[in-house]
């Protein structure tokens, strides 16, 4: 046998910025799930070879001929290029280096890359019995499965993921029927923002829906990964300040607007109180309240109820706005790299058969997200102080545009925690956070 010869490897140390944050999502939660894998680096490629390690500080390039080309043309000996977007397990390593002695004995000049999910020749016919597969972060983002990063839907939902379709389940028919009556009424001008709605289907006991599989993450995960820049978080906006201009508008009267805001942010909260106090583990919960806040959640509440009439009283406003209803953060999908965003689960068409509703209510739900921390409490997770600083930074920024002062809303936003309540009790780890939540935001606006 031939005595090794020398391999050029290029190796290229960056993933594609393109995908970064996909990426680095697919790393975390592949490698968790299998055999511990590591990066390819001349501690764990054979020492018997000599391998000269070109690192390039760039993306796996999309069309790679050209790099072929300029490194057969360059180098005298043979080259194998590859990505840090490549992971192999020990075994994988074992046969990799296996192949590289064998490639290097051949006395072949040509390079290598990988491809697909297997080392491949460019030379066709040379030494096709040694694949390896390997996790490749680079690959396509058809291939990518976003369900495993989405928030998990509440006890009365069911959501099922394809490579095309979502399909949701509400087993609360009559709110299945109010989503998808939000999908129809949807005006043209918004459509973009939205999943398209493939079919519907209501029974006795459930409503479903199938729509298009929109393929992003939302922005709730895009902040609990720190992924988010300045730069990120003034395009976002920028793009979320379009949408918001094409809203479609409603005038009322002002009395009429006011008995809306009494609806969403006391009547609801009266009501949803009442359901959580049936909670077994309710005088549990207050205690624990107690210790963290010093104060009494009944007596919170009470002076949130009397702050928030007052508040309500004093309203000027006689316009209402095609409302989402769920503007939290895990409701809104946005692509970094294109600077796209989109809307899902929408609170449904109302009772009269509208979804306009008082811009306070959106502002609010935003509100709870960008300053209360709501998505990550959901995913039993919480915010970098980086992040939370620039999501606090930017949403305070957006909210200049709007003829509400910050202290009010987050008066609204307080009953917005307190009011979900006993939409979480199957995640009763959970509640005492929200109580928390709904206080700070209480003790900012008052």
């Amino acid at each position: 046998m031939a005595s090794p010869g020398k391999v050029n490897i290029i190796f290229y140390n960056q993933l594609s910025l393109k995908s970064a944050v996909r990426n680095k999502l697919r790393q975390i939660h592949s490698v968790q799930n299998l055999e511990k894998h590591q990066a390819l680096s001349p501690h764990n490629i054979t020492n018997e070879l000599q391998i000269n390690w070109m690192l390039k500080d760039e993306a796996w390039p999309e069309t790679p001929s050209d790099i072929w080309h300029t490194a057969q043309n360059t180098l005298s000996a043979c080259t194998l290029a590859l990505s840090c977007g490549h992971l192999f397990r020990s075994s994988q390593l074992q046969k990799l280096n296996q192949l590289l002695l064998k490639i290097s004995t051949s006395c072949v000049n040509v390079s290598w890359f990988l491809d697909q999910n297997q080392l491949t020749n460019i030379s066709p016919g040379e030494f096709p019995s040694y694949e390896c597969e390997y996790l490749n972060l680079n690959s396509a983002i058809q291939d990518f499965d976003f369900s495993q990063f989405a928030c998990n839907p509440r006890q009365f939902n069911e959501v099922i993921f394809d490579s095309q379709f979502v399909t949701k389940i509400c087993h609360l028919k009559q709110k299945g029927e109010a989503e998808i009556g939000f999908f129809d009424a949807l005006p043209d001008k918004l459509k973009p923002y939205y999943p398209k709605l493939i079919n519907s289907h209501i029974e006795d006991k459930f409503a479903s829906y199938k729509m298009t599989n929109l393929r992003r993450f939302d922005l709730g995960r895009l902040i609990l990964e720190d992924s988010f820049t300045d730069a990120d978080w003034q395009a976002f906006y920028f793009e979320l300040r379009k949408y918001f201009t094409k809203l479609p508008k409603l005038n009322i009267t002002n009395q009429l607007l006011k008995k809306k805001l009494e609806h969403y942010f006391i009547e609801k909260l009266k009501y949803r109180l009442e359901e959580f106090r049936k909670l077994n583990d309710y005088e549990s919960l207050l205690s624990d309240y107690n210790t963290h806040t010093g104060s009494h959640f009944e007596s919170d509440v009470n002076a949130l109820l009397i702050q928030l009439k007052a508040l309500i009283d004093k309203s000027s406003q006689c316009q209402l706005y095609f409302s989402h209803g769920d503007l939290c953060f895990s409701n809104i999908l946005y692509d970094i790299e294109d600077k796209e965003l989109n809307f899902i689960d929408p609170r449904g068409i109302e009772a009269e058969g509208s979804s306009y509703r008082p811009i306070e209510y959106d502002l609010a739900k935003m509100s709870h997200s960008a300053l209360g921390s709501y998505d990550a409490i959901a995913r039993n997770s919480e915010y970098g102080k980086n992040a939370l600083n620039l999501s606090e930074i930017y949403f305070k920024e957006f909210l200049k545009e709007f003829e509400i002062k910050l202290d009010d809303l987050r008066l609204y936003e307080a009953s917005l925690f307190y009011s979900l309540l006993p939409l979480h009790l199957n995640h009763q780890n959970q509640l005492l956070k929200f109580m928390l939540a709904g206080q700070n935001a209480l003790r900012s606006g008052s």
